[in-house]
């Protein structure tokens, strides 16, 4: 009686050795490709960023309302490209969900993420109902002072990381659940 090798991986189930290790390539392939693809945006989004916020911020001239915010926008944008997008990259491919930097980091990186992107979408709504009353009343808009708006966007990033602060205290790493009594000491970390 023939017998069958059966693997499970990435929630494939293959049972031909010859479909395994295509599948295993195809996976070692595309994670290839993502990883070049965040690494150009890595590099270019970090360039970009970095540069947009020292022009505005060693000109006094371009120290106004609008590029406030978009300097604030290039802070959410550095943080989400030198912290979120190197852990999700960890995370999603290489690390196949698996986790082992801890608790703490964790609960970092899921406050990050949510945090850069509450805030860049508060500052995108921010902006367009800015510009939106520049175009209804435009001797209204005059009236806001560069303070009350940097004021203004200190609250948007308090709101964002208020926001995203629960979930830092949901999220944890845990074991793997099926055979987490069996290899207590030698079971990989998971992220939920």
């Amino acid at each position: 009686m023939p017998t069958t090798a059966v693997w499970t991986t990435s929630n494939v189930t293959v049972t031909d050795p010859v479909q395994h290790q295509d599948h295993l390539l195809a996976s070692f392939v595309s994670n290839v490709v993502i990883t070049v693809l965040i690494a150009v945006f890595l590099v270019v989004g970090t360039f970009g960023t970095l540069s947009t916020a020292v022009v505005i911020s060693l000109n006094k001239h371009l120290h106004t309302k609008a590029n406030i915010f978009i300097a604030s926008l290039c802070l959410s944008d550095l943080i989400s490209a030198l912290i979120c997008s190197p852990l999700w990259l960890y995370r999603r491919t290489w690390g196949f969900e698996k986790w082992e930097w801890g608790n703490l980091a964790c609960k970092f990186y899921w406050v990050c993420d949510l945090s850069t992107n509450y805030a860049t979408s508060l500052h995108i709504v921010s902006f367009a109902a800015l510009r939106c009353v520049a175009m209804m009343a435009p001797f209204r808009i005059k009236k806001i002072s560069t303070r009350m708006v940097f004021v203004y966007i200190c609250f948007l990033w308090l709101i964002s990381i208020g926001t995203a602060l629960p979930l830092g205290l949901l999220m944890s790493v845990d074991f793997e659940r099926g055979w987490l009594q069996e290899n207590r000491r030698t079971a990989p970390l998971y992220m939920h």
